[in-house]
């Protein structure tokens, strides 16, 4: 995880709603592509998921709570692959792709 992944899941945690990567980097201190990094891994551990309504918004997840509130270490986090939270392919085309950013030049 990056340095923008406890900051992504503590505003999620802290605002109860999902969002758009764009609230969250307006939002938060990290680049645009670092948040990006951020909700990819977060959401391969399942600590985050999209919205079952709107895909490009997201929600901090019962295991990210649980990671925030110092029940689950990072070290008992699903592994970092290409399965969702539910062991399913992650085969979603609504799937956030970090690649599609453009990259602002800061790099962290």
């Amino acid at each position: 995880m990056n340095k923008a992944s406890d900051p992504v899941l503590e505003f999620l945690d802290g605002h109860d709603i999902a969002v758009p990567v764009s609230v969250l980097d307006i939002e938060l201190d990290p680049s645009r592509a670092t948040i990006a990094r951020a909700l990819s891994e977060l959401e391969s551990h399942g600590l985050i998921e999209t919205h079952d309504d709107y895909t490009t918004h997201y929600q901090i997840t019962d295991l990210g709570r649980d990671y925030l509130d110092g029940k689950v270490d990072a070290d008992n986090l699903p592994a970092n692959n290409d399965t969702d939270a539910d062991g399913d392919a992650d085969n979603d085309e609504n799937d956030f792709d970090a690649s599609e950013l453009e990259d602002d030049g800061d790099e962290e």
